[in-house]
């Protein structure tokens, strides 16, 4: 299976080398020179290494000691003395090493991975090498066969080099260099989490080789990096309502820079462009905050909040930024997204026939048949359905396994049809797991087939396609958990939609959970056929936003580190993502068409509103959480929206429903493409979306044919506040040739 990693924005630069050495380094953790590798020094720094298991071997060279794994489990190089360090704390570490070249063929299964690994306190920097010159050397962050170009900086490996690695305590990130370069060649990495462990490990993994020298290890208490920066840059607020002044707190943290020296802070556009006088901050024990200013007349757009040095010449500087977003209405508020109220459960827990094992009837999907059948109504395969609608849900503690059920409308009643996937079956196709689970199924139109997703492990997510939604057959893994994320541990409850991100040639896009360091965040990733994906390392919903707020507001939510079960919806030209978090609640997020903004518009249920459990006093209580959505909409414009409603893994399937039509029902157009409709929102104001891209006339008539108004029909979203709420309503749009009439509920 291809799978393709993309690392976003550059991270990997050639850098012209200018060697400088920090002059206040003290190595008061470690301080080896492997001159005499096994024997300790005069120093407790310099105690003597051994190797960890007998799959690695040690041989002193003149200078530096020869290690070498080619089979077997893991082996290493290590102190035979570690002292106790912080994760709290700032470290440098600093390796001399070389590589060799390893006479075996590397293969998906066992292959050569280097690696240097650093724990300081449960925080786990990891660094892998690869043998070769400056054409086929490198270093990267993950073990494989195979790495595409953008997971790589080429290094001539066959030479010595010094690896420096600079731990932040205060956000478990870590930036590396090579040769006492003065700027690093990765900065910001994310450490992995490993309990409360302290150690350094150099070597390599089961199944995986390694040939290295090395000539010393270093560590040292503090950051020696070797030019002043800025470390942090944080907002007490990222985001504002287009048309509304804001202010914000900027508040940073350097390293190396002396008092009193100067920074600018300043809102950039897209083109790097200054947007407003820069605030100019003094620095105090490496410390300033400042209050930015943004004026109302800044267009919707994505920005960035930077601070910078002056300009000495004889003091170089690196800067730090943070996004920052001009944004549409609130969707909520306005009632863009569904507004939909919460009905019951879809089988009360005691009525299913079927039971589950775990007592779990959570992660539903709805598919409507009738889209993908031919005009006899039948399925690929030349079976009917055996209903209109097909609900699947999948417990998630082991065994899991899929569970089908069908029903003629969203609103039920609904048959049970038995386990269709289970973990006994997926064993049979060679993959061994403790269950299967979280189940997403979408029509693969390059495919013409029912593709579904899946995992199993959680640390993997795989896919299975069906002519009929009900024979289903194995397909293989798409994407793992290392996919996305140097400090991640799981890749799981993805769902796949059919959306196309401009400039990335795809026609879907994957959204997923990712485990980085015990806290869940959402990743992304994009295919153009549904199988071979692209992973991108950046996330898409942060799940303990530091700098993430409500628009125009310092109210930042509280996700309690965790967030999951994503669905995508594409609104009025704005792309928002429905998620569940530990707090108990749905919320949503604007990620911007391009995914390219994190905007957090807040909760969009509530677990307190969801009053459907029965109390046994004849009065309805409210459910203690809800999570997993999914939206589907009916032949008559009504959003159906299902959920887990429950305690986590004892949840049942609920829905919720919309008390109106949300779309229009157009009653003639010229063409055959659907760019005009409308809505009602909240305070039952008719909303019009125009999407043809220019500006329309309109005529709006009674249904007594009375022309009420006429005038033009912006781009974008148009809002009639004047209509009585009880009357239905004709509206006539031309746009060149083109005519749309379209009748309003």
């Amino acid at each position: 299976m291809k799978k393709i990693i993309q690392i976003l924005f550059g991270l990997f630069v050639i850098i012209t080398p200018k060697i400088s050495i920090a002059d206040d380094a003290v190595w008061d953790i470690l301080n080896k020179t492997m001159d005499n590798w096994n024997q300790s020094g005069e120093t407790a720094q310099d105690a003597g290494w051994k190797c960890s298991k007998t799959y690695l071997t040690a041989d002193q060279e003149n200078g530096y000691v020869h290690i070498q794994k080619l089979s077997g489990a893991d082996g290493f190089l290590t102190p035979t003395s570690y002292p106790a360090t912080n994760k709290a704390n700032d470290y440098t570490i600093d390796i001399k090493a070389r590589l060799n070249p390893i006479q075996i063929s590397d293969t998906e299964t066992t292959f050569e991975a280097n690696q240097i690994t650093i724990c300081f306190g449960g925080k786990k920097i990891k660094m892998y090498l690869k043998y070769g010159d400056l054409e086929g050397g490198y270093l990267c962050f993950t073990p494989a066969w195979k790495h595409e170009a953008e997971e790589k900086y080429p290094l001539n490996t066959s030479e010595w080099h010094i690896y420096r690695f600079v731990y932040h305590g205060s956000d478990y990130t870590y930036d590396v260099y090579v040769d006492n370069l003065d700027e690093p060649v990765l900065t910001g990495v994310k450490t992995h989490y490993d309990g409360s462990n302290n150690y350094v490990r150099i070597g390599a993994d089961k199944d995986q080789y390694c040939d290295m020298d090395i000539a010393y290890v270093k560590c040292g208490t503090g950051n020696f990096s070797l030019r002043p920066q800025v470390h942090t840059l944080t907002l007490d607020s990222d985001c504002h309502i287009e048309g509304n002044q804001h202010t914000i707190q900027v508040s940073l943290t350097t390293s190396l820079v002396d008092d009193d020296s100067h920074v600018y802070v300043s809102l950039y556009n897209q083109d790097g462009l200054s947007q407003i006088e820069p605030e100019e901050l003094n620095i105090k024990d490496n410390k300033a905050v400042c209050t930015l200013s943004i004026p109302a007349v800044l267009p919707k757009g994505v920005y960035e909040i930077r601070a910078t040095l002056e300009k000495d010449e004889e003091l170089s500087f690196r800067s730090k930024s943070q996004p920052y977003y001009v944004v549409g209405p609130s969707p909520i508020s306005t009632g863009l997204l569904p507004d939909v109220t919460p009905v019951g459960f879809i089988i009360d827990t005691e009525a299913y026939e079927i039971p589950s094992p775990t007592n779990e009837y959570i992660f539903p999907v709805v598919i409507d048949t009738h889209k993908h059948t031919d005009e006899n109504g039948l399925f690929k395969d030349g079976t009917k359905p055996i209903d209109r609608y097909y609900w699947y849900h999948t417990p998630h503690d082991d065994p899991g396994g899929m569970y089908l059920y069908t029903g003629p409308t969203l609103d039920g009643p609904w048959a049970e049809q038995g386990i269709r996937m289970s973990n006994d079956w997926i064993k049979e196709q060679g993959v061994n797991t403790s269950h299967i689970s979280s189940c997403h199924i979408i029509w693969n139109d390059v495919y013409n087939k029912y593709f579904m997703y899946f995992h199993g492990d959680n640390n993997r997510t795989n896919y299975a396609v069906s002519d009929n939604l009900w024979d289903w057959e194995y397909g293989d893994e798409v994407v793992r958990y290392d996919d996305f994320s140097f400090s991640s541990r799981e890749a799981s409850y993805a769902k796949v939609f059919d959306y196309e991100v401009p400039g990335y040639d795809n026609k879907y896009v994957m959204l997923l959970m990712i485990n980085e360091n015990n806290k869940r965040t959402i990743y992304w990733a994009h295919s153009k056929d549904g199988i071979d994906w692209k992973c991108v390392r950046k996330p898409l919903i942060t799940p303990s936003p530091t700098s993430k707020t409500i628009p125009g507001t310092t109210t930042r939510p509280n996700y309690a580190n965790n967030v999951s079960g994503p669905f995508l919806m594409v609104v009025d030209d704005r792309c928002f993502v429905f998620f569940h978090s530990s707090a108990g609640n749905i919320s949503v997020a604007e990620v911007g068409k391009n995914f390219d903004m994190e905007v957090h518009w807040g909760t969009y249920m509530n677990c307190n509103d969801v009053k459907i459990m029965d109390n046994g006093n004849g009065e309805m209580s409210a459910v203690s959480r809800v999570a997993s959505p999914f939206f589907i909409q009916d032949d008559e414009g009504y959003w159906y929206l299902f959920f887990e409603a429950g305690h986590r893994l004892g949840a049942n399937t609920a829905y919720a429903k919309s008390e109106r039509p949300v779309t229009s029902v157009h009653l003639n157009r010229t063409d055959d493409n659907l760019q005009v409709f409308a809505y009602r929102d909240k305070q039952g104001n008719v909303v019009v979306r125009n999407e043809t891209g220019e500006e329309c006339h309109y005529v709006l008539y009674g249904f007594s044919g009375i022309v009420l108004q006429t005038g033009d029909l912006a781009r974008g979203s148009n809002v009639f506040n004047n209509l009585p709420l009880t009357s239905k309503y004709i509206l006539q749009i031309r746009c060149g040739n083109i005519v749309y009439s379209l009748k309003i509920i």
